[in-house]
């Protein structure tokens, strides 16, 4: 489960004051020990019981132009600053009665959607009773990442983000299952914004069959490859190849492969394709190429039965 972080601080502070202490400390995120050795900002800020409530108001002063020329996120998420490879942000949890919920549907809030996160990051309670969250754990470089994927999710315990309650969330292995608090709820979160962030797989889980359901992170990337590759330009073909063996991303890998497999020529081309992708640094590519080269050789199996079918029957 996450880690819990024990809440003594009695300071309060303003939001630059915090984004100075960030700027000084560098905090990385990717470091447990000196991401949680930050905590004590984020809950001094916390202890700022002002801070939110002048923030919005003059975001609806200028009908949230700010919010919406730097938050991509949806009607949860306040953005308060990005740089330095963080984001700190407010996210708000309306109970599941509340219009926002009717209006943009619980999915929108990851309400009953088990999810990891491809980005470790540290959560205050703010406000509002909280959400509660079933957590689990799950070995992420044991499982490929296909949808449908059999993966062992580790029961840890039930919480409830309380006002005060800090927790910090490990990337990739800290699963949870939220439930809506029973009145509308803030969090402030300070998470990782690094230009790989958006490249790493983010999992939904179906609890009940101990499957991976899908991605919650889609790559937006992956859809112009196949239309790259149709474009048969040299430029073209050498970029896919290159994405195809070394791209950060395991999804634009396989995304990469699959786009040259499509355009070969024959058979024997297309399992050459697949064959590379073996031996793959990704275990991701290389399941699925092995998945693929099976489904081929099978195919070719089929269709050389049913040509030898036919030519007997002609003779």
């Amino acid at each position: 489960m996450p880690r819990v972080i024990a809440n003594a601080e009695q300071r309060s502070i303003n939001l630059p004051e915090m984004i100075d202490a960030l700027r000084t400390a560098r905090p990385d995120p990717r470091d447990e020990d000196s991401f949680a050795r930050f905590a004590p900002e984020l809950q001094a800020l916390g202890n700022n019981r002002s801070f939110l409530s002048e923030i919005i108001c003059a975001e609806l002063a200028e009908d949230c132009r700010n919010q919406q020329a730097v938050s991509a996120y949806g009607p949860q998420v306040i953005a308060l600053y990005q740089g330095d490879g963080v984001m700190v942000r407010a996210n708000c949890w309306p109970q599941a009665r509340h219009s926002l919920v009717r209006n943009n549907r619980p999915e929108s809030f990851f309400y009953d959607v088990p999810h990891d996160h491809n980005f470790s990051f540290l959560t205050l309670g703010y406000a509002g009773p909280g959400y509660l969250s079933d957590h689990f754990e799950y070995d992420h470089g044991s499982v490929a990442g296909a949808a449908g994927e059999s993966v062992t999710l580790t029961p840890a315990a039930r919480t409830r983000l309380e006002p005060g309650c800090t927790h910090l969330y490990r990337a990739h292995i800290d699963v949870h299952s939220q439930q809506p608090p029973e009145a509308f709820s803030v969090s402030l979160n300070i998470i990782e914004a690094s230009a790989t962030t958006p490249l790493r797989d983010q999992y939904v889980f179906d609890l009940a069959n101990g499957r991976i359901a899908g991605l919650a992170n889609p790559v937006a990337t992956a859809s112009l490859l196949p239309l790259l590759a149709r474009l048969d330009g040299a430029e073209g073909r050498d970029l896919l190849n290159r994405f195809a063996e070394r791209h950060p991303s395991d999804r634009i890998r396989y995304a990469a492969v699959t786009a040259l497999a499509d355009v070969a020529g024959d058979a024997d081309t297309r399992a050459g394709v697949f064959e590379r992708a073996l031996a793959n640094g990704s275990l991701l590519v290389r399941t699925r190429a092995g998945e693929d080269l099976s489904k081929l050789a099978a195919m070719v199996s089929m269709n050389s039965t049913s040509d030898r079918i036919v030519a007997s029957n002609r003779s």
